[in-house]
């Protein structure tokens, strides 16, 4: 994909959330569509190109959104991701599914057999994925254990027996299935169902996760359910055990004591179905609630149902807080810390770390996870924040003053700064855009300076003149007044100029006028960018304008750079992969300077992504654009 354009992928699933999702799935806490969003936006590096992307992904929502329903936060972009990932490799080439199998089973090999050395991996591997042998079979083999039954016993009541999957054995029988409709080897004890094979694919992350479980029905697979709460199916027609009234469960005195005590998604669903009585019947057939159900509870906001699962022993998990929080009842906060919940903060992307050399990590912005006081901010309430500040370890991190401004209430602002939060030119146009005075005194008052910028006549007024162009649009007096007075003690403008307002509402009424404007180029306005191509410890850059493969060409023709590429006719062309050849040791990316964010994408050579990169790579973009820049890498 043109993973570049990560931006413009933000964008797309933005308005998807906002159009489909939402309505789709309501009233669920903001960072669950935020972590939905992330999920896609992970799924896109799957592939090659955004519009088999799209395509791809649109599909699987359109056919499994409601599938997510019941979803919770912390693993609805995990869950996303995995799913699309498993759809798209199924339509990939055998030889490039057989690829991908064999790097998972080394992986597990590596892992469970840590004496083997890697030839001894590699060859077990071949073993394995030729002639299609059980993985964990053999793997006991290797270790001398004893090969045992795929289930063990764990729980009954009258005729139903609740056993755990061990193992993903198989008879050796291929058998063809309703959800897949092709033939697939089928764990032992669940040949004659239609949900082995499509549970086949997630079993490893059940195995070593929260666990698979069968219950029987006299010796009969009945109901298949996972220990993370996402499913609970009939095994004969995959249907969801829940999907109608607890009517038929509640008749079922046996099977429901049965699930009560083990299978915690029952209780889940009932506190969130605000069914006091059901929740009740739940408990005292045995269930002991966990974390979840508290969480479940506060979300509700029901004081008999959080009460309960107190009085219970639930205790807090590491959502509890941030749950409580986005209640906006500061008593239920008051609750949550009394039971000892914790704060969460931001961290970056996994796959940034692991490229990123541990000196440069700092370099990389927060992208996953909730910052509590964040989310404090959010709710409006000053004594919320507070609440969170004196009884928590919580710290401000670069969205937190963004937060504030956006909840357009001055003290918050105010209080974000005393906080120590990060103030950026991004901050003083946001608060033009929120047309709040007091708050862009505040921002002012803090120290914001204005960078030096080219105030050339055929420079439009929204590149050179940001600040003033926001506030021309506001029509605010004195929003214009404040700029027109900062700017002017900035001395880096003439903002006396007579045109600079009319200028500004030209520019707004009629955006294609000037030879070159934000909409043509695809960036904010005042948005300094670049391209760059690093080779072999040399930086080269080029305007934004440009594209990789014509400054690559045009580099191999003045000889700074080798001509990698034999026996093709070298075109300049942007979609001529050629040019973008696999080199050892060249990276590309892009530099953006956005009302002040400066941000590094890099991306590895070809076209899959980076397995690492050099510290002397980045030392050369400190180097050249400054040691405040955010790093991403792709």
């Amino acid at each position: 994909m043109n993973w570049y354009k990560q931006a413009n992928i933000t964008q797309t699933w933005d308005k998807y959330l906002q159009n489909k999702v939402r309505t789709q799935i309501p009233n669920k806490e903001e960072q669950f569509y935020l972590n939905f969003r992330q999920g896609l936006i992970n799924a896109e590096q799957l592939f090659t190109n955004e519009g088999d992307a799209n395509s791809f992904i649109n599909r699987y929502l359109t056919q499994n959104v409601m599938s997510l329903v019941d979803v919770d936060t912390g693993h609805i972009g995990d869950r996303i991701f995995s799913d699309i990932r498993s759809n798209y490799q199924a339509t990939l080439p055998a030889e490039q599914r057989q690829s991908i199998k064999m790097n998972e089973v080394k992986q597990i090999l590596s892992r469970e057999l840590p004496g083997f050395n890697e030839e001894q991996i590699n060859e077990l591997a071949q073993d394995f994925v030729f002639n299609n042998k059980n993985i964990y079979e053999e793997i006991k083999k290797l270790k001398g254990d004893e090969v045992t039954d795929t289930k063990k016993s764990m729980d009954q009541e009258g005729i139903y027996k609740l056993y755990q999957i061990t193992n993903w054995g198989t008879n050796g029988k291929l058998e063809k299935h309703i959800d897949t409709e092709e033939l697939e080897e089928v764990h032992k004890d669940l040949e004659s169902t239609s949900v082995c094979a499509r549970f086949k694919d997630h079993f490893e992350h059940y195995m070593n996760g929260t666990g698979l479980f069968l219950v029987e029905e006299s010796g009969k697979p009945y109901i298949l359910y996972t220990g993370d709460n996402r499913e609970i199916n009939y095994t004969d027609s995959n249907s969801s055990v829940l999907a109608g009234s607890y009517k038929k469960l509640l008749e079922n005195k046996s099977l429901f004591q049965l699930l009560s005590r083990n299978c915690s998604i029952l209780l889940t669903r009932a506190i969130n179905a605000q069914n006091e009585s059901l929740v009740e019947s739940i408990l005292e057939a045995g269930t002991k609630p966990n974390g979840e159900a508290l969480d479940m509870a506060i979300y509700t906001m029901n004081s008999n149902t959080i009460s309960s699962m107190i009085n219970h022993g639930a205790k807090p998990t590491e959502d509890t807080l941030n749950t409580a929080v986005g209640t906006k009842d500061i008593e239920i906060v008051q609750l949550a810390l009394s039971l000892g919940a914790k704060p969460t903060k931001m961290t970056p992307d996994p796959h940034s770390l692991k490229m990123t050399p541990k000196a440069y990590q700092h370099l990389l912005p927060p992208a996953i996870g909730t910052n509590t006081l964040n989310k404090a901010i959010a709710t409006g309430n000053i004594d919320i924040v507070k609440l969170i500040v004196d009884n928590t370890n919580v710290t401000t991190d670069r969205y937190t003053l963004e937060y504030a401004i956006f909840i357009k209430d001055p003290n918050i602002v105010k209080y974000a700064l005393q906080l120590g939060a990060k103030l950026g030119l991004q901050n003083l146009h946001q608060a033009i855009r929120a047309e709040s005075p007091a708050i862009i005194k505040l921002i002012i008052d803090s120290g914001i300076k204005l960078p030096k910028r080219d105030q050339s006549e055929n420079i439009p007024i929204y590149k050179s003149n940001p600040e003033l162009y926001l506030a021309g649009q506001s029509k605010n007096s004195e929003v214009i007044k404040l700029i027109v007075d900062f700017v002017n003690s900035q001395d880096t403008v003439n903002a006396s100029n007579k045109n600079w307002y009319k200028t500004a509402q030209f520019n707004t009424v009629e955006p294609y006028s000037g030879k070159r404007t934000y909409l043509d180029i695809g960036h904010a306005p005042g948005s300094e960018s670049e391209i760059w191509i690093w080779d072999r410890g040399r930086l080269f850059t080029d305007s934004g304008y440009s594209s990789h493969s014509r400054l690559i060409s045009q580099l191999e023709d003045s000889g700074d750079l080798d001509r990698n590429v034999t026996n093709v006719t070298v075109d300049p062309s942007l979609f001529n992969p050629p040019i973008r050849s696999n080199i050892r040791y060249r990276y590309e990316g892009r530099f953006d300077n956005s009302d002040g964010k400066k941000i590094v994408s890099i991306k590895a050579p070809g076209w899959g992504q980076a397995h690492g990169i050099s510290p002397r790579l980045i030392k050369d973009l400190e180097a050249e654009y400054g040691k405040d820049i955010d790093v991403h890498p792709f």
